[in-house]
């Protein structure tokens, strides 16, 4: 499982770990609005990201969209220790 933050939601390099993504991509999508519920701690302190926001980026893309890399869902869920099969 993930180590997280002290507050419950996630850093950013959590969560670009958990996504396989590069820190400032995660900053990127947080700052273009792609990681909802995402904050900062004080005026110019680090982020945080909900679990629910990368959730978010995991959910099943329209038919004609593109899908998503197999196994990331499953990968995240174990890694956050979130319940459930994927599906």
């Amino acid at each position: 499982m993930v180590k997280r933050s002290g507050d419950g939601d996630l850093t950013t390099i959590e969560a670009a770990r958990l996504l396989g993504y590069d820190v400032q991509t995660v900053r990127r999508m947080a700052r273009e609005g792609r990681l909802p519920g995402t904050y900062r701690i004080g005026d110019h302190g680090p982020l945080r990201i909900p679990v629910e926001a990368i959730e978010a980026t995991l959910q099943p893309v329209p038919e004609n969209g593109t899908a998503e890399p197999t196994g990331l869902r499953a990968r995240v869920r174990r890694a956050l220790g979130v319940g459930g099969e994927d599906g």
